[in-house]
């Protein structure tokens, strides 16, 4: 059941970070060189996903102990 949540949270944010990620894009479209922005938006996404494992791993050890 917990783990379902976790999913469907998991999907629900990442259909809004498309979604924000797109305008950003149509924002910023002649400002950016097209590989510029995909570096700056993958180091982004790789710093959340690394933040987001942190913060279930340290949950999980609280809730375990």
């Amino acid at each position: 059941m917990a783990i379902s949540l976790i999913i469907n949270s998991y999907i629900k944010e990442r259909n809004k970070l498309h979604c924000s990620f797109l305008k950003i894009a149509n924002d910023f479209h002649n400002s950016f060189y097209e590989r510029d922005f995909k570096s700056y938006a993958l180091g982004l996404l790789f710093y959340r996903f690394i933040s987001k494992i942190l913060y279930l791993t340290t949950n999980m050890e609280g809730v375990l102990k």
